[in-house]
């Protein structure tokens, strides 16, 4: 009598060992059953409206955010290492990469590649 209430997809799942509720629930009772049930098809009520969204434009960067960008990376990999990163703003961590990069610091490990999609 509860199962008839429910679509047969959702009736199948629910009886298979693999994945339905014998998984889920160690003892079975009328309760666990309809809340399992009642789970999963909120879940698919949830996905049958889903929405895709349009995809947002592909951004350029100048090479000077580019270069900020490095310098950021660079800044924080530095403040990691140092165990310093609480509070840590973008600026700062780009200054500190600036600073690396101007002393040719050899703590600072990331070499780009020629032709990588990052060295344009």
């Amino acid at each position: 009598m509860v199962l008839e209430q429910y679509p047969l997809g959702l009736i199948e799942e629910c009886a298979d060992p693999r994945c339905g509720i014998a998984c889920k629930v160690e003892f079975l009772s009328v309760k666990s059953l309809t809340d399992w049930l009642e789970n999963r098809l909120a879940f698919y009520v949830s996905v049958a409206r889903y929405v895709e969204r349009p995809l947002l434009p592909v951004r350029e960067f100048t090479e000077e955010e580019r270069g900020q960008g490095l310098a950021a990376l660079l800044g924080l990999g530095k403040a990691i290492v140092d165990g310093c990163t609480a509070g840590l703003t973008f600026e700062q961590a780009a200054a500190i990469g600036h600073s690396q990069q101007a002393s040719g610091s050899p703590e600072v490990g990331l070499k780009l590649r020629a032709g990588s999609r990052f060295d344009r």
